[in-house]
């Protein structure tokens, strides 16, 4: 049986029936279903979750998420098909973070803001992130330099 969800007052549910998972996305303006992930719990599961929570913990400026949304349609409308797939902002954040751990050799588990600004780390803006090549260019990025 699926339980749903009203959400906005419009028609579009969420929730989850038969190992799929449903849910509405206001930009594309359609419900989207997806399977439901079936993974057993391991070491990198459980790493992958870890980090996703650290990374939600940091609590990020308005400003810096409206430039990531900005800077999330400027490369889906100059990348083509390329970055089609970019339908959210936190899917670019996510990758930054990813490349700039791997890049910078730090541990996103443990990754505080107090640390970013410490440090001086490229996610600190979205025009830094693209200065360091952690993120694709597009025209105009300059003008995205809200502090995270």
């Amino acid at each position: 049986m699926m339980k749903a969800i009203l959400k906005n007052l419009m028609l579009a549910y969420s929730g989850k029936c038969d190992g799929l998972i449903f849910y509405y996305h206001p930009r594309l303006n359609r419900i989207i279903a997806r399977r439901m992930p079936m993974r057993k719990t391991d070491a990198n599961n459980r790493h992958f979750g870890e980090v996703a929570s650290n990374l939600g913990r940091i609590a990020l400026n308005d400003d810096y998420k409206w430039d990531f949304k900005t800077y999330t349609e400027l490369l889906r409308q100059s990348g083509g098909e390329q970055y089609a797939n970019y339908i959210s902002w936190n899917n670019l954040y996510a990758k930054m973070m990813w490349a700039m751990a791997k890049d910078f050799g730090i541990d996103l588990k443990t990754l505080t803001k107090t640390e970013i600004y410490e440090r001086v780390l490229p996610c600190i803006t979205v025009k830094s992130a693209i200065d360091a090549q952690l993120l694709p260019v597009v025209e105009g990025y300059q003008r995205l330099n809200s502090l995270m």
